[in-house]
């Protein structure tokens, strides 16, 4: 149990991202980390960090606030646009790479990793890779269904 308690208290801070002060700094009021290092792979060679660590939780407190920012837009339900199409068209199988693809713009673009002008390479890729296809598929099912 001290283990357990130690995890999940001072403990994950000093996995995830080292040793306060030197690692990161903590602004508990703004429930904020600030990574003071390069790089994870920093952490790794101190041996925090470790990726085959027996706790991981997703902590957003290091990201930008404009990262922040724009997870806060996306996730707000006033900009959620509902798909109408709740189907699957064997295209869909037969490209499943194409999710990975849409997460990994998606990811990078909402945390400025990716400029917002990489959308149209990702539409570009996503159309090459089977989503003109899938596109094409669930356009001749959707006029079905009207």
């Amino acid at each position: 149990m001290k283990l357990i308690d130690w995890s999940v208290g001072d403990g994950f801070n000093l996995v995830t991202y080292g040793e306060e002060g030197k690692d990161f700094t903590a602004e508990p009021a703004k429930n904020k980390i600030n990574m003071l290092v390069g790089s994870y792979s920093d952490l790794y060679k101190k041996g925090f960090s470790n990726p085959i660590r027996f706790l991981q939780v997703v902590d957003r407190r290091w990201m930008a606030d404009d990262s922040v920012q724009g997870m806060m837009v996306t996730n707000d339900e006033k900009n959620i646009i509902k798909n109408q199409f709740w189907k699957t068209v064997p295209a869909m199988t037969d490209y499943p790479d194409l999710t990975k693809l849409w997460s990994e713009y998606f990811a990078k673009i909402v945390t400025g990793a990716y400029p917002v002008d990489k959308f149209d390479e990702f539409v570009q890729k996503f159309n090459q890779q089977g989503g003109q296809e899938i596109t094409k598929q669930v356009n001749a099912e959707w006029k079905k269904t009207k």
